[in-house]
């Protein structure tokens, strides 16, 4: 255990045996298809200037979430609208920890996972620390 978040001292221990050149997370209550891998690392992401790249996420509401509560909060029909709007009024600088792909090299230039291992936001930090670097996503 490397520190208070669990999410992240799991994420470090495996990232030590990861093998490729852009690293793909994602929530363990997030279900995704066979193609994000692919999309994640051919995406904006390969670009230089990029550091990381997220995604807006919904809940499927055809599905039963396992906590009702938070599928009604993290997924308003209003939540995709908030994000472009706030993207128009300040700069991006942040992650959401649904989805995110990050090149290897931006995660090791930003210390790796060990810096917010005692963090609750990580998702939010490892966007503010790629674009404390002059990293866009």
């Amino acid at each position: 255990m490397y520190g208070a978040n669990y999410k992240v001292s799991n994420l470090h221990n495996m990232y030590r045996h990861a093998k490729y050149d852009v690293i793909v997370l994602a929530d363990s209550d997030i279900r995704v298809g066979p193609e994000l891998s692919r999309r994640a690392s051919s995406s904006r992401c390969r670009t230089a200037q990029a550091g990381l790249v997220t995604c807006i996420y919904r809940a499927d509401q055809h599905r039963r979430p396992a906590d009702p509560g938070r599928s009604r909060c993290s997924s308003t029909p209003t939540s995709p609208t908030l994000v472009m709007l706030a993207r128009k009024v300040e700069k991006s600088s942040y992650a959401f920890g649904a989805t995110i792909a990050m090149r290897r090299e931006v995660l090791d230039e930003i210390g790796g996972f060990l810096p917010i291992a005692n963090l609750l936001a990580d998702d939010y930090e490892l966007g503010y620390r790629a674009s404390q670097r002059g990293y866009v996503g």
